[in-house]
């Protein structure tokens, strides 16, 4: 699993490898995570631009 934060807009963002998927949560806990992406094959590697706002 790699994780990451988004300062910028207060998120946590990781890699969920069991369902294949990029997922993003509140920092603070709150409110449900929501997907950024799904059906990857293997997401690993998770870097995020936050000036660009962007992730790779």
């Amino acid at each position: 699993m790699d994780v990451v934060v988004d300062h910028t807009n207060n998120k946590l963002i990781w890699t969920d490898l069991a369902n294949h998927k990029i997922v993003r949560g509140n920092l603070d806990g709150s409110g449900s995570p929501e997907d950024l992406v799904t059906g990857t094959s293997f997401p690993h590697g998770l870097i995020i631009d936050e000036a660009a706002g962007y992730i790779y």
